[in-house]
């Protein structure tokens, strides 16, 4: 729908897209998540020809793993019918638009309301009460209410004898300016996607984290990181530690509430003992990779250690011998793409599962994070895709490969649904979708008109898309937007409120908002929330014997808060924008153009914005509002009141003996040793709590708080 096309030309698009879709793109996506096992990666790395997915003779299909005694436990896959969809997505008329003009269709509804009344960033918020009366703030600006246009023509489940199932799909990476509907240069190609949210509940003012460790944590346990532990970076391959034993999952709380759960993808969570391996934190089955990434085809990390590759890939269920204690890698799926493989998973986890008992399908995919090469085939796509790839990306760029990738992501939900209804699920299963934080530029990710990316705390690095769809929501609220502050630790309330769970978790920071979902112009429960808080900062230390060890150095904390309108960011390094379309300028300091740690002599600042008249955090007003900046700094002091010591470790080379037996990356601490065995683990991972420094006497913004000097080897 391109609004400089009369509507005879959107009408001959969307024809002609239909006409693709039903005959060539049906075939291809269809071929793209069944038909293909993709190329083979041989040994000195390049492609090997494609080979298909069924054999004669009956073999196997692909993805077979097997029992200790040599069985297998996957059986041929049936292809899926795809069915074709419209073009639906924002289109802009201008290649070259700017960041303000280009903008206003990736704001939130009352946000372009704000923006275009104009004013100073303090207009219609009063400085002094908007801390004290931050709902009420929230509410004059328009924050916090649904948004609500034409309602779609689904209606509500009225078969209450079945249960509700809950699919919730995370993608990886996936920044402000990654799908179809809100991009500026990738429209169209997610048509899936946008069509799913334009019939739910689209979620504008959404936020994950700012790594992938921290927001999944907050996802599986309704906390913010600080109080679990996970604020510091992400979980390295060889490191031994994880989401903490003491805290509860929501699939244990589903388990509790009768639901089969079951988990597919990225974990990311610890696996160096099997008691943090997600059979043992409530999933019945988990199939997929422990780590932070593979290679989509092999599924081998994309790093070495120690000079030697290994593959990530393994499952976990309830058949196995110990359960949840143990797991088995998979070993022959070389040369199928993971999204293919994951939905294949489904597939069987689908077609087996009664339809009378609730389910959870937890699909974390791996698009479209990293490595994207060898990138899917051209032969997987459309022409109507090719011709969007051709027009709005450039041959052999980070950002085509990303496209691709997206394309893929967009084909594996669009198959993953067919099977809920496939199977009979859809008709009472609410789906949920999510990224877990923002895009990462230097991988063709981006977030733009939001400043910042991945890592960092600006809106860019947290800020992300999120929808709800599903036929129990009301129909006066499918087709409509969610102006409330809402973030990803909110999920754990929520799913189990929409459940049917009364009894919701205390201790928690997550919020209930299925009732303000669920109701037309209902306000946000939440009218505040924590971005992170670190106070530390890491060295990669490159060791004789190949290993890499870390050095954490006290810092002063780099912090942010959103209170209301306002938020505020202590000692953030200063980051600029980045937009696909065009090199802009960056304002002098703001050099950051990397998703990792820059140096630790790189100049930090404090900032606060206010997000209703200025969401692209472009003047900072922390000068023009100290006693705003005041209350929200001791604001953040309360909450490091409540915050544990991060439980980052750095690398144990133990485990690389360990996974040379098999070749997979896999748990390497026996359960039966204790965590401080030196015999275990080596000294430069063990004794985290005598390692730290003592927390300072002053508060961190406070005259004399530390300001980094102790460095220590963890």
């Amino acid at each position: 729908r391109d609004p400089s096309y009369s509507g005879e030309a959107n009408a001959a698009l969307v024809e002609q897209y239909v006409r693709h879709s039903s005959s060539s793109a049906t075939e291809k996506c269809t071929m793209a998540s069944y038909g293909s096992t993709g190329p083979e990666v041989g040994a000195d790395g390049m492609d090997k020809p494609s080979t298909p997915l069924f054999q004669q003779g009956g073999q196997e299909g692909r993805g077979a793993s097997r029992h200790s005694d040599g069985t297998s436990w996957r059986r041929p896959v049936v292809a899926v019918a795809v069915t074709a969809l419209a073009v639906s997505g924002l289109v802009y008329a201008n290649a070259s638009i700017g960041r303000p003009q280009g903008a206003a269709d990736m704001m939130g509804d009352a946000a372009k309301d704000a923006a275009s009344v104009g004013g100073s960033a303090g207009s219609g918020v009063s400085a002094l009460s908007a801390l004290a009366d931050s709902t009420a703030s929230a509410s004059a600006a328009g924050m916090g209410k649904k948004s609500k246009k034409v309602a779609s023509t689904g209606s509500s489940s009225d078969d209450s004898s079945e249960p509700m199932h809950v699919l919730f799909i995370l993608a990886d990476d996936q920044g402000f300016n990654d799908v179809g509907y809100s991009s500026n240069d990738l429209a169209g190609m997610t048509p899936t996607l946008d069509t799913m949210a334009d019939a739910g509940i689209k979620l504008r003012q959404y936020y994950g984290q700012q790594l992938c460790t921290p927001a999944r944590g907050a996802l599986m346990t309704g906390k913010y990181p600080i109080r679990i532990g996970l604020h510091h970076d992400v979980i390295h391959p060889d490191a031994p530690w994880g989401l903490p034993l003491e805290e509860k999952t929501l699939p244990q709380y589903l388990k509790e509430n009768g639901y089969k759960t079951h988990m597919i993808g990225k974990w990311h969570l610890g696996h160096f003992s099997m008691e943090y391996m997600p059979g043992a934190r409530g999933f019945d089955t988990f199939y997929g990779y422990l780590t932070d990434t593979v290679k989509y085809f092999s599924h081998a990390y994309p790093d070495t250690f120690q000079g030697q590759s290994y593959y990530d890939m393994v499952r976990q269920d309830s058949s196995m011998k110990s359960f949840p204690l143990n797991f088995s890698v998979v070993d022959d799926i070389n040369g199928v793409y993971t999204t293919n493989l994951f939905n294949d998973v489904a597939d069987d986890i689908l077609s087996a599962h009664d339809p009378s008992e609730p389910l959870f399908l937890y699909m974390s995919y791996q698009n479209v994070h990293e490595p994207y090469t060898p990138a899917p085939h051209d032969s997987w796509m459309s022409d109507y895709e090719l011709e969007l790839l051709e027009n709005n990306t450039k041959a052999g760029t980070n950002r085509r490969n990303f496209a691709k990738s997206l394309i893929m992501l967009d084909h594996g939900v669009k198959n993953l649904t067919a099977m809920f209804t496939k199977y009979g699920l859809a008709k009472n299963t609410l789906t949920i979708y999510s990224s877990d934080n923002g895009g990462c530029p230097q991988f063709g990710g981006y977030n733009y008109p939001l400043r910042g990316m991945k890592y960092y705390l600006f809106e860019g690095g947290i800020r992300v898309h999120g929808f709800v769809h599903g036929p129990m929501l009301p129909t006066e609220v499918q087709g409509s937007s969610y102006e409330g502050m809402m973030h990803i630790s909110d999920w754990m309330p929520t799913i189990l409120s929409a459940a049917g769970v009364t009894d919701l978790p205390e201790g928690i920071d997550g919020i209930d908002h299925w009732d303000a979902l669920t109701t037309v112009d209902a306000q946000s429960p939440r009218t505040e929330f924590l971005y992170n808080i670190d106070p530390y900062y890491s060295t990669m230390v490159h060791m004789d014997d190949g290993s890499i060890n870390t050095m954490l150095t006290r810092v002063k904390p780099r912090a942010a808060l959103r209170v209301g309108d306002w938020k505020l960011l202590l000692n953030e390094y200063c980051v600029s924008y980045f937009n696909p379309l065009e090199d802009l300028g960056r304002p002098e300091g703001c050099g950051q153009d990397s998703c990792a740690t820059p140096g630790i002599d790189v100049n930090s600042t404090n900032f606060l914005f206010n997000l209703i008249t200025d969401p692209y955090e472009e003047t900072n007003v922390i000068d023009e509002y100290p006693d705003i900046a005041k209350k929200m700094m001791l604001k953040i002091d309360d909450y490091m009141q409540d915050m544990v010591e991060p439980h980052f470790r750095g690398t144990d080379a133990i485990a690389y003996s360990v996974w040379a037996r098999s070749g997979f990356i896999t748990p390497w601490v026996h359960t039966e040793t204790p965590l401080e065995d030196e015999s275990t683990l080596n000294a430069s991972t063990t004794g985290r709590g005598q390692d730290y420094p003592d927390e300072s006497e002053a508060g961190p913004f406070e005259d004399g708080a530390d300001g980094g000097v102790e460095s220590m080897a963890l």
